[in-house]
């Protein structure tokens, strides 16, 4: 989370892509993964990261991982 948004809830990023990414976890906003309100929710957002997280197989991980290590993040 403090990899992706820094830790704000109300953080829009990806700005040159669409749909942007929104939350704290910056879940692109598709219309599948919910309203831009619901992404902006934190508890939504959190849960939405860990299906995504499963439903990757933990590809995710490696990133968060290796952001964490780079910004001493424990």
């Amino acid at each position: 989370m403090l990899c992706e948004s820094g830790g704000n809830p109300n953080a829009v990023g990806d700005k040159n892509l669409n749909p942007h990414s929104y939350g704290l976890f910056q879940i692109r906003g598709f219309k599948s993964r919910g309203t831009i309100e619901q992404l902006l929710q934190p508890a939504y957002n959190i849960d939405y990261a860990y299906k995504l997280y499963q439903s990757s197989g933990k590809r995710f991980g490696v990133h968060w991982v290796r952001c964490s290590q780079k910004n001493n993040i424990n």
